[in-house]
């Protein structure tokens, strides 16, 4: 790095960039860490080695989300991996959620507030 920063105008610097992105991945790769992940992603938003680690970090963000049982970690996933196949267990766990907070809530308002936003759910007999 501290070459880019001294010698801006190399000849050299698509490879250097090239081989410090390969070192990120592969540190990366092999963490499970979803922090470090998205960082990767937003540094390189068009690295070639994108395809590969949404192969690899897809399943365990579906996994964390889906064992937090947490809407707004459920909602993340579904921005972050929006062609997850996963995606529709993700919008039915979501729902039940929803649910279960207009049970917890017990209100003509909340059940209504429901139906509103899940007119065709599995609940429709509520």
């Amino acid at each position: 790095m501290k070459y880019l920063i001294k010698y801006p105008n190399s000849r050299f610097n698509t490879e250097i960039k090239n081989k410090i992105e390969s070192i990120d991945f592969y540190a990366i790769k092999f963490s499970n860490d979803l922090n470090g992940y998205y960082q990767f992603l937003n540094e390189y938003p068009y690295s070639s080695f994108k395809s590969e680690l949404y192969s690899i970090f897809e399943p365990i963000a579906y996994n964390q989300s889906v064992s937090a049982k947490d809407k707004s970690k459920l909602v993340e996933f579904k921005s972050r991996f929006p062609n997850s196949s996963h995606i529709e267990e993700v919008n039915n766990l979501i729902c039940q959620l929803d649910f279960e907070d207009a049970t917890k809530a017990n209100t003509y308002d909340a059940f209504k507030t429901f139906k509103s936003m899940y007119p065709a759910s599995k609940f429709d007999d509520v």
